[in-house]
């Protein structure tokens, strides 16, 4: 991905932050927020949580879009013969889907009134055990994933300057 966006510059600044203790209240996003010295400039954060595995048809979950429906144009133009990308997981009404809003580490910049979209999949037989590993990812899957997210910071890029 780095790669790809090296060799097609954005006119964005794009910063890329693996943060840890997700699971113990999102620490490293918070800490990263507490400590950037340029927060009033972040336009959107992309978070990328769980798009390397799925059990079902191939789908990938963009969430967000009930709190921030202006950012839905740009991934309504993504296209992929491998993979859907659904909308959802977002709506605290919707009683058929959880809401991920505060499941990952994309909270912090909600609750800091920063757009977000997170990328993820729905839970699998092998989500949060120990066989959440390596061995488990589906290659194919993975990599149209990372096509579409792509795809999709390519989107928002021409998108924010308006």
């Amino acid at each position: 991905m780095l790669n790809i966006l090296k060799k097609n510059p954005t006119n964005h600044d794009l910063i890329f932050a693996a943060f840890d203790a997700k699971e113990f209240g999102s620490l490293g996003a918070e800490y990263f927020l507490k400590n950037y010295e340029d927060k009033e400039n972040i336009v959107l954060n992309i978070n990328l949580d769980m798009i390397a595995h799925s059990d079902y048809d191939p789908i990938l979950f963009a969430c967000g879009l009930h709190h921030h429906p202006n950012l839905r144009k740009p991934l309504e133009r993504i296209k992929s013969d491998e993979v859907t990308l659904l909308f959802g997981h977002d709506d605290p009404l919707n009683r058929d889907q959880t809401d991920w809003t505060f499941s990952s580490d994309h909270k912090v910049f909600h609750k800091e009134n920063i757009p977000f979209i997170y990328f993820g999949v729905e839970s699998h037989k092998d989500y949060h055990r120990h066989t959440d590993n390596y061995e488990t990812i589906n290659p194919e899957f993975y990599i149209e994933t990372v096509k579409i997210i792509i795809q999709a910071i390519k989107n928002f890029d021409e998108f924010l300057l308006d």
